[in-house]
């Protein structure tokens, strides 16, 4: 058997340095032949190179069988029949949530107790009102200000004179 030498040549990502021609049945072989791999090729593969590490071998196979469930499930999603589905799923949901909400404010409504919306209602008028009263507050701390500025500031003279006594002596 006559062995050529390729080396400008590459195959499956690496360089071939020789190639092994079989001259009576003319086949040419660049090393030996590769099989399909699967998870069992896979684990066996790993096996041989790991030796008899268990956790190794788990590693391998979870690994392959995420690529696969991946595989199915992307090869899955792209089927118009699985987007109706979810669609369809989807609507119900909201369908649900809606009759849910409904049934909540009736059985509130009756054990006189207020409904999610009432208590929002409750708290933006709450907001509003709190809001009215610090522009109030701020006004009034506005006017008071003013009416000290306005006297000029100068103190007021100390009062000196007395009431009368209390004792019923009247002139």
């Amino acid at each position: 058997m006559a062995w050529f030498f390729v080396p400008q040549k590459v195959f499956g990502g690496r360089h071939i340095k020789a190639c092994e021609v079989d001259r009576p049945s003319a086949t040419v072989s660049y090393g030996e032949k590769r099989r399909p791999k699967t998870a069992v090729t896979m684990l066996e593969d790993a096996m041989a190179d790991k030796g008899n590490d268990p956790v190794a071998i788990w590693q391998t196979m979870i690994g392959e069988m995420e690529k696969g469930f991946n595989a199915f499930a992307n090869k899955a999603m792209e089927s118009p029949q699985f987007s109706k589905a979810m669609n369809q799923v989807g609507g119900v949901s909201a369908g649900a949530q809606k009759q849910l909400g409904e049934m909540m404010e009736k059985y509130l409504l009756t054990m006189n107790l207020p409904s999610r919306a009432q208590m929002v209602s409750m708290a933006e008028r709450l907001q509003s009102i709190e809001g009215q009263l610090n522009e109030i507050k701020a006004l009034l701390h506005q006017v008071h200000g003013n009416a000290a500025s306005s006297e000029g500031g100068a103190p007021k003279p100390p009062r000196t004179k007395r009431p009368p006594p209390s004792g019923g002596e009247q002139k």
